[in-house]
């Protein structure tokens, strides 16, 4: 089956920050931009992203949607997910809540950005960016970090990397804007982050709260339960799997 939801596909051969290419232009919904060269990647709170060049696939799309950006981290995580198993690799999971895993590596990362106008929600920006050719080298400095050459043990096809993702991208995009199943994706999402009953360490204002993990809402919010029973709606701060 044919999945084609963006209208748009833009290729960039060298860009600061796809993110930042979005944000100060003016083009409709449903453009996907990607590049190969980022020089600028970012993560949450600002972190730098450490790109190489014809290494890494960095991939930004626009939508308008009145639904929370959540669910749009969700569709990008998912796809990334059914990307790897079709490359047959195992243990992939999702870390709350815009981070993706092989085994006890960091292969990719999320950045959600939303545009304002009189209050409301204009316009959404998702970023995600995937290591791809990196080899062991790469990651002196990054011992959490993988690529799914170091996954796989083969060279991958950037180009067709990118494909393979935009057509799982696609398909989720449009199971969440048109079929508007947020109880599937909703279910996927939590399955794919193993959260259920996880042992964690909340870290917030310079103070440890550690507990498990009971609950993530429709919004995204992480519910934990504290080792003395209480329970947090936990929407920022850094949260650590123990």
């Amino acid at each position: 089956m044919s999945y084609d939801f963006f209208k748009q596909e833009i290729y960039l051969k060298k860009i600061d920050s796809t993110n930042n290419y979005l944000k100060s232009t003016h083009f409709d919904e449903n453009i996907i931009i990607y590049t190969f060269n980022q020089t600028k990647g970012r993560g949450r709170r600002n972190k730098e992203w450490l790109d190489f060049k014809n290494k890494n696939l960095a991939v930004s799309f626009l939508i308008k949607s009145p639904l929370d950006p959540f669910w749009f981290i969700c569709a990008a995580s998912l796809s990334l997910i059914d990307l790897l198993k079709s490359l047959n690799i195992k243990k992939s999971w999702i870390k709350w809540p815009n981070d993706i895993y092989i085994d006890d590596k960091k292969l990719s990362g999320i950045l959600a950005e939303t545009i304002w106008y009189q209050g409301n929600i204009q316009r959404i920006i998702i970023g995600i960016g995937i290591n791809i050719n990196n080899n062991i080298d790469d990651f002196v400095d990054l011992k959490s970090a993988t690529s799914l050459y170091l996954a796989t043990g083969k060279k991958q096809k950037l180009k067709m990397i990118y494909q393979n993702y935009k057509r799982e991208l696609s398909r989720w995009l449009l199971e969440l804007t048109e079929n508007k199943n947020l109880d599937l994706i909703s279910e996927k999402w939590k399955e794919a982050s193993y959260i259920s009953d996880k042992k964690i360490k909340w870290i917030i204002n310079n103070e440890i709260i550690s507990g498990n993990i009971h609950d993530i809402k429709e919004d995204g919010t992480l519910i934990i339960k504290s080792i003395n029973n209480i329970l947090y709606e936990v929407k920022t701060g850094e949260v650590i799997l123990e």
